[in-house]
């Protein structure tokens, strides 16, 4: 009677190491999903513009790779509801991010740099009033990804934009960006 009792121990061990080993492999960080805002700008008529990214990306642990996909030139009058968004600018691009320290489960803050490869179908200057050229731009970056939970981070990304091919003096340069973004890893 007492081997069957040693048994159903075992047994019942066995499971619930299983069940403990299936929980650490559900929070791996292997892909990761990104949303950021950047370029807000807020005015007194309740305006608010800026810049939406959706991004994908492979963790590796120390380099992320990935795709993003967004629109620049989001404007929202608040008080015309009838016209929410005019005059998107389609952004797609290609994301290289290397982490400084290994991007894995124990690790509550990753500092990070990168460069995104981005085309820009229209872009709109509220600080100028005018459009700017479609084109390519490199964006080399820095970020900082704080985790507020395992798979759970909020990003802060300082970037400095360039437009790459047309090199006009008042295209090379177009000043740091911050952006805020949201992202959630997935196994």
């Amino acid at each position: 009677m007492k081997f069957i009792y040693i048994l159903l121990a075992l047994f019942v061990f066995s499971l619930q190491a299983e069940e403990t080993m299936q929980k650490r492999l559900y929070k791996k960080r292997h892909n990761k999903v990104q949303i950021n805002a950047g370029n807000l700008a807020f005015n007194n008529n309740m305006d608010i513009s800026g810049d939406v990214l959706v991004s994908y990306s492979r963790n590796f642990g120390y380099f992320e790779i990935g795709a993003l996909l967004g629109f620049s030139n989001i404007e929202m009058n608040l008080t015309e509801i009838d016209n929410i968004m005019e005059d998107l600018g389609l952004t797609v691009g290609l994301i290289f991010e290397g982490n400084f320290i290994k991007n894995k489960r124990r690790n509550n803050w990753i500092p990070s740099g990168g460069l995104k490869l981005v085309y820009m179908a229209r872009e709109y200057d509220f600080n100028r009033g005018d459009d700017r050229k479609e084109g390519f731009y490199v964006h080399p970056f820095l970020s900082s990804k704080h985790f507020i939970s395992s798979r759970t981070s909020i990003n802060l990304e300082l970037e400095y934009p360039l437009k790459v091919w047309e090199w006009e003096t008042d295209e090379i340069w177009r000043g740091l960006n911050f952006t805020f973004a949201y992202a959630y890893y997935f196994h």
